[in-house]
């Protein structure tokens, strides 16, 4: 039975099981820098012994544990496990989500819990060409795909955002310069602006495979677009980006 020594005059609690079990589950990192990219996007680095090793495929997903209770997922843009260093895009635009808290509140030498890295896209295994469709939350999943063999060779990007020009300046930096990027907005006129350059670019392209991510509403949009044109599902990789990160399957 291990016995937890407290100093004298000092009243310390001894870690709960709960701490035990993270401790034991997780890797300590540190933030090493936060780079202001632009208004609403952060590139952190993270860094320790424990991330050295680590087996990570372009496309998995790691968490942040902010607290006991509250994660921030991620999708990191590089991994070196020689080093034992990752790096993180996170966009904030104003959001009050996890990643966006963690974003204006990140300081260099903090350290951090992570969780992963986890399944999620497997970007190693894609057909191209292929076509990629997002928002800003999913620049650091295209980012990713240079760090698989082929790199971003025949692969086309869409985008909408918020701020077409924010984003790309945050593409042009990480090396994302030939991509489409339009100014979204909730209404019909827009909706068929997108599906239009969705549709020339499979007309140019001819995509042996799409990746769409993003908002859950533009992805649905996409999906039943690639339908119509009697797409197949299993030529589909979609994954929902943002607050909560999933990976969805379709139904032939």
């Amino acid at each position: 039975m291990v016995r937890h020594r407290q100093p004298k005059g000092r009243n310390i609690e001894p870690p709960s099981l709960f701490e035990e079990i993270v401790g034991l589950l997780t890797r300590p990192a540190i933030v090493s820098k936060l780079e202001i990219m632009t208004d609403n996007f952060r590139l952190i680095t993270l860094e320790g012994d424990r991330l050295k090793g680590v087996s990570w495929k372009p496309g998995q997903t790691i968490e942040v544990l902010l607290d006991s209770h509250v994660r921030s997922t991620h999708t990191p843009i590089s991994w070196d496990s020689l080093n034992g260093v990752t790096q993180l895009l996170v966009y904030d635009a104003g959001s009050t989500s996890p990643e966006a808290t963690w974003a204006n509140t990140a300081k260099p030498g903090e350290t951090r819990r992570i969780w992963g890295p986890s399944p999620s896209l497997d970007l190693t295994e894609l057909k191209r060409p292929t076509l990629f469709f997002g928002d800003e939350t999913s620049i650091s999943l295209a980012q990713a795909l240079q760090a698989t063999r082929a790199g971003l060779r025949e692969v086309s990007f869409l985008f909408e955002a918020s701020s077409p020009v924010e984003s790309k300046v945050v593409l042009r930096k990480l090396g994302i310069s030939d991509a489409t990027v339009l100014e979204r907005k909730e209404d019909e006129k827009y909706m068929a602006a997108m599906e239009g350059a969705m549709q020339r670019l499979i007309e140019n392209v001819t995509p042996n495979q799409f990746v769409l991510t993003g908002k859950g509403s533009s992805i649905r949009r996409v999906t039943n677009l690639l339908r119509r044109q009697r797409i197949p599902a299993s030529k589909l990789m979609i994954m929902r980006t943002g607050p909560t990160a999933t990976v969805d399957t379709v139904d032939p």
